[in-house]
């Protein structure tokens, strides 16, 4: 390698480190409602747009965007919950994908783009379901999100393929044509599958934030040249590297178990302006954990005693984390219901659309 490479190689994967530490699972006690400011939106339900496996909800310009994995269709509600359109172009057909991976909403043109895993493939659509392009990927990857207009981020997170696109990030066009890679992918875990994050790449409040499995640390992405890292401390129960890159360990099963009993599972953080919000099962007990920033304190939540589908947050806004429950499983819980809700659920006849239900620490 001559010099002038081995000089840019180096400008290519400078990383500032802060030395902010965010510690978790502290001071544990039962959820509580009323620590919580807990918003719901009532899907509106009918045969033709029954939602059944919710996987991602993105919230822009007033409209609830959300991915079935059931019936690999992306349903459009307005901000009220009452029903505006869907993206149902499944086939081989011109304008068709073939399997929704992952979508986002562009914010510099208000455009659907959906990863079509199974084609390597963008597929792009208006907001009533009408298609306009498609742009094949030479790279495989599991999520994007906008940087700014021009920039996208790639998270490959340990996706190897035939291509020398071996890095875990990657930085590319608005066309999706690549411009810098970042954490060459030199080591893959024995097993991600009971640590991965749904959501490891997020934009919250003009921020990028990515998650690398088995990695304690927040990486904040301001712009190509600025990858800033927060440690996350979990203590013991975070997954020894020992464990986790063990390339003798091949049986699932042990590994699996190992973690139920050892280590934190289905991880995942959200950092919004005043506060860090992780999530997490440990020793099969959902946990939402908070870190607040003003008072560099911690508090934990121990998420046994609500509905199962609380802390599995499918989404997220600049203040709020996103989940989706059954209105039927709402009526036990303890969450505060008003008397509308209420009547809605009681009245329901048949198998209803999940609700949204937003949550923030207050």
């Amino acid at each position: 390698m001559n010099k002038t490479k081995l000089s840019f190689t180096l400008i290519l994967f400078i990383v500032k480190i802060t030395a902010q530490t965010i510690s978790f699972h502290n001071n544990i006690k039962k959820f509580d409602p009323n620590d919580f400011d807990i918003r719901i939106v009532e899907l509106e339900t009918k045969n033709n747009f029954l939602i059944g496996q919710p996987n991602q909800v993105v919230y822009r310009d007033d409209k609830w965007f959300i991915s079935d994995r059931l019936t690999n269709q992306i349903f459009i509600f307005n901000k009220d919950g009452s029903f505006y359109s869907k993206i149902n172009e499944q086939g081989n057909a011109p304008g068709k994908y073939s399997n929704i991976r992952y979508f986002s909403i562009n914010p510099y043109n208000s455009q659907i783009e959906i990863f079509d895993n199974f084609q390597n493939s963008i597929y792009i659509y208006d907001y009533s379901g009408n298609f306009i392009k498609k742009i094949r990927l030479s790279f495989f990857m599991l999520s994007f999100e906008y940087l700014n207009k021009n920039t996208i981020v790639i998270n490959k997170q340990y996706q190897k393929d035939e291509t020398k696109y071996n890095y875990n990030l990657l930085f590319t066009d608005n066309k999706f044509k690549i411009i810098k890679k970042f954490d060459r992918i030199t080591q893959t875990p024995s097993s991600a599958a009971s640590f991965v994050a749904r959501l490891s790449l997020k934009k919250i409040n003009n921020k990028i934030y990515w998650i690398k499995t088995y990695n304690p640390n927040l990486y904040v992405i301001d712009d190509l040249n600025s990858i800033k890292t927060i440690k996350l401390d979990f203590g013991s129960i975070w997954p020894e590297k020992s464990f986790a890159f063990n390339s003798n360990l091949h049986d699932r099963n042990l590994i699996f178990n190992t973690f139920k009993a050892k280590y934190i599972q289905y991880f995942d953080i959200f950092p919004f302006n005043n506060q860090y919000m992780a999530k997490y099962y440990y020793k099969d007990v959902p946990y939402i954990s908070v870190y607040d920033k003003n008072t560099n304190s911690n508090i934990t939540y121990d998420c046994s005693n609500m509905p199962d589908k609380l802390n599995d947050f499918i989404g997220y806004t600049d203040n709020y984390v996103i989940t989706m429950i059954n209105p039927l499983d709402l009526l036990d819980s303890n969450i505060p219901l008003t008397k509308h809700q209420k009547n809605l659920i009681n009245n329901y006849e048949d198998e209803p659309n999940p609700w949204i239900v937003l949550l923030r620490k207050k």
